[in-house]
Order: C-alpha cells, then sequence, then structure tokens
C-alpha cells in the first residue's frame, strides 16, 4: 500500500474531538482510517471517493496533510548524503592507518614508533565507529 500511496490527509471528526479519520490517496481509490485518541480503531477499509462524500469526510476539517512522495525523497537523499559522508572519512582514516604503517617500518628509533603505534591504535578506532554508526543508519 505504501508504494501507491501519494498523499495521506488527516481529517477531525467534528461530533467527537477524540476520533480522527486518515484517508490515503491511492492510484484507484481511497484508503480509510479511523483514530480514537491516536490509536487505530479497526482494520481499515479501500473505499472510493463517492463513499467518502457521502459519509461527509471531506466536509469535515483537515488536520494535516501528508505527501508521501516528498517525504521519500527527503529520506532517500538524507541517507546518500550519510552515506557518502561515512564513506569519505572511512577513505581517509585508511589513508592514514596506511601513512603510518609505512612509517613504522622506516622508523628505528622507539619514541616515534610508539607515537606511530598510538596513532594507528586511534585510526583503527575512529574506523571501528565509522562501522558502527553505519550500521545503525542503514
Amino acid at each position: 500500500m505504501d508504494e501507491t500511496a501519494r498523499k495521506r490527509t488527516i481529517y477531525q471528526d467534528p461530533y467527537n474531538s477524540m476520533k480522527t479519520w486518515e484517508v490515503t490517496e491511492l492510484n484507484g481509490g481511497y484508503y480509510l482510517k479511523q483514530f480514537i485518541n491516536g490509536k487505530q480503531f479497526g482494520r481499515g477499509l479501500r473505499t472510493t471517493k463517492k463513499h467518502l462524500k457521502e459519509i461527509g469526510i471531506f466536509e469535515m476539517s483537515c488536520i494535516k496533510v501528508i505527501d508521501n512522495w516528498k517525504e521519500e525523497s527527503r529520506n532517500t537523499e538524507k541517507r546518500k548524503l550519510e552515506l557518502n559522508r561515512f564513506y569519505f572519512t572511512n577513505k581517509v582514516i585508511t589513508r592514514m592507518m596506511l601513512e603510518v604503517r609505512r612509517a613504522l617500518k622506516e622508523e628505528k628509533a622507539s619514541n616515534k614508533r610508539l607515537e606511530l603505534k598510538e596513532k594507528h591504535a586511534e585510526l583503527v578506532e575512529a574506523s571501528k565507529k565509522i562501522f558502527v554508526m553505519k550500521r545503525k543508519y542503514y
């Protein structure tokens, strides 16, 4: 149902202030749900515009209109940006780790070697954190 849904409109019932109606516009009709105190009551039903007019849904005051197409495109764009950020950050960390490893091979002095090992450990931890954050998003 979500793939073909175009927009959802929420109407306030004029006779019962605790009751709202959600009308989801589909490609071939409408889907009607009833909410009482914010919880869905019943399963909802697939219906026509004619039936909605007969029960007087369109005469009720409109509370909110949710356009699913805009929300979906906004979410996918946000996901792409986050993925690019993670990819770039992980790429930079990997490059820095390679540079530290090269320096470790060349370096013989113990003080400098300890600093490089600490730096390498920090980079490994940062890479692990990014991996965990990436798993949360996707």
